[in-house]
């Protein structure tokens, strides 16, 4: 046996046993199929051809920002997704894939504490903060109380872009329990909410109070 032909065995081997190593992380351990004939159509980060699903998986493993796929085996579509959630549509022939995500994965955000769960599909649970939900605690969490406000007890005010941005401002301002927005976004910060003080109508003003309970189960 030439030399040219054992170094090509022996390249053809690595290859192989790497495709393997992607194939078996991919069935055993990593991924999970949660819809058939269904598919998402946010978080999109990445659109290719893939032969079979398993490939697809490998494209997604190669990208950080990947968390699971949408495959249609027909057309070879492989969509790579961000942050697979339960926002599907009806699409025939398509699949959607998720990746195991853990608490090692870091998966809550604004605050959350993460609690890993065994024997379940998603290995992980997020415990949010006041004023926060969603899986991963991306979801601003609050109530209203339109055409009200609380008089005096103000922190700050500012004018922001919306009332979530003034209720993100409230958030992340240490002694804010609620806001006060008018009309025109102008933002008031308060210490107190409504448990502590009444309320006063006043057209055009709204009363939001970030809320403590949260169920952010799948």
């Amino acid at each position: 046996m030439s030399l040219v032909t054992s170094l090509l065995m022996i390249g053809l081997f690595f290859t192989s046993y790497l495709v393997l190593v992607n194939c078996l992380q991919f069935n055993s351990e990593f991924y999970f199929e949660d819809k058939n004939d269904r598919k998402q159509t946010t978080q999109i980060v990445h659109a290719t051809q893939a032969p079979r699903h398993r490939n697809c998986g490998i494209h997604c493993n190669r990208r950080s920002d990947c968390q699971g796929f949408n495959y249609n085996p027909d057309t070879q579509e492989c969509q790579l997704l961000m942050w697979p959630d339960n926002q599907t549509i009806v699409a025939e022939g398509y699949s959607v894939w998720f990746k195991r995500i853990t608490c090692a994965d870091n998966p809550c955000e604004n605050g959350g504490t993460c609690q890993d769960r065994q024997r379940h599909i998603e290995q992980y649970k997020c415990d949010c903060s006041q004023g926060w939900c969603g899986r991963r605690c991306e979801e601003l969490h609050y109530n209203i109380t339109l055409n009200y406000c609380t008089l005096g007890g103000d922190i700050t005010s500012k004018r922001v872009a919306s009332p979530e941005d003034c209720l993100r401002w409230c958030l992340q301002t240490s002694g804010c329990k609620s806001i006060d927005i008018f009309t025109n976004n102008d933002c008031y910060l308060n210490v107190n909410d409504h448990t502590e003080t009444s309320l006063s109508y006043w057209s055009g003003f709204s009363h939001y109070y970030p809320l403590k309970e949260c169920n952010n189960e799948p």
